[in-house]
């Protein structure tokens, strides 16, 4: 249902990927139906990069050139991120289920904890690390170097 409110909310020129969206869809499905055989592998389904493909299709799509380098950096900065978000997300939610007492069961608890870890982490970690979101000036100049020499192979020239 919030897809479809998101797809009816869509008033860019850019138009949805419904290939894309059914894919996210089944992935989600299988995700469910793996987690009522076994949470332990639903949760390995759950945090594999099965939609992490599909993300990076749709966030680097129609981007070209220096625009689309910029759109790989920035995914990959936000998947690193994410993923030791989720790390700490899972490390509060377990510390919470072996050491939280009485409110060891309780899932808005365990919850809560999980996220207050990952938006924690989230807060520290962009204080701390600062990752490169645009192409340097050297990585620029070798690209237009690599695309003007004619000589032979793809390989810089001597100046």
């Amino acid at each position: 249902m919030f897809n479809v409110l998101l797809l009816k909310g869509n008033k860019n020129k850019t138009k949805m990927n419904y290939v894309s969206l059914i894919l996210s869809q089944l992935i989600m499905l299988v995700v469910g139906l793996v987690s009522e055989v076994s949470p332990s592998l639903g949760a390995i389904f759950a945090s594999a990069p099965t939609g992490t493909p599909l993300s990076l299709y749709i966030s680097v799509n129609g981007k070209e050139g220096l625009e689309r380098q910029k759109a790989f950096l920035e995914f990959t900065a936000g998947s690193i991120t994410g993923c030791f978000g989720l790390m700490a997300f899972s490390l509060c939610t377990r510390y919470m289920v072996l050491y939280g007492g009485r409110h060891s069961t309780n899932l808005f608890v365990i919850l809560s904890a999980g996220f207050l870890g990952y938006f924690a982490f989230y807060y520290f970690f962009k204080r701390i690390i600062s990752f490169q979101l645009e192409p340097s000036i050297d990585d620029m100049n070798k690209k237009d170097l690599l695309h003007q020499n004619n000589d032979g192979g793809g390989e810089l020239s001597n100046m």
